[in-house]
């Protein structure tokens, strides 16, 4: 598992800017994404909130500038073809974070090997939301051996082969042997 920083930046935009008209009113997700504006009465500004970065085997939660920097470039292509000033978006806030990823880029969801009845659910990167909602679905059908959890699982669109590519066992084949096949926990039925 690696460490990948990320930083959320947070725009103040005058209440009687024009930028208003050409910012989404919805999320939006592409390169970078954003949130509505929402009015802050006490600061007297619509809020933008634009990120964000992606810094690999980064674990520091200091702000720095040039991710600012960097979310004020993704902010500036999401609102194409309308050019603007990037020093029309000042920065108000910002939040940082620390995504935990695996080295093939898809989450750790399933039994531990060698201990009964432990699962986990790690490594969701940057689609955490996503991931967790699969877990959710996941580890239950996986704890309960059954042919209804296999059911609820094919109502997803999930088989117990395609549930092995996430599984932790999945690192284990590269460790026991160079040419080995993967090691999937799962046979016929979910465990």
């Amino acid at each position: 598992l690696k460490p990948v920083r990320g930083q959320l930046s947070i725009f103040g935009i005058k209440q009687r800017s024009s930028l208003l008209e050409h910012i989404p009113r919805i999320n939006l997700s592409g390169d970078g994404y954003c949130t509505p504006p929402v009015w802050n009465a006490k600061a007297q500004l619509h809020q933008w909130l634009v990120g964000s970065t992606y810094e690999e085997s980064q674990d520091c939660i200091a702000p720095r500038v040039a991710s600012d920097l960097h979310n004020q470039q993704l902010a500036v292509g999401l609102l194409r073809p309308r050019t603007i000033d990037p020093a029309e978006l000042a920065v108000v806030d910002r939040f940082v974070g620390v995504r935990c990823v695996s080295k093939d880029r898809l989450p750790i969801i399933g039994g531990v090997p060698s201990m009964p009845n432990v699962y986990v659910a790690t490594a969701l990167g940057s689609r955490g939301l996503l991931w967790s909602t699969l877990a959710s679905i996941v580890i239950p059908a996986l704890s309960h051996s059954s042919d209804f959890a296999l059911e609820r699982l094919a109502r997803f669109g999930l088989d117990p082969e395609s549930v092995s590519f996430l599984s932790p066992a999945r690192f284990l084949a590269g460790a026991l042997a160079s040419n080995s096949k993967p090691i999937f926990p799962f046979g016929s039925k979910a465990r």
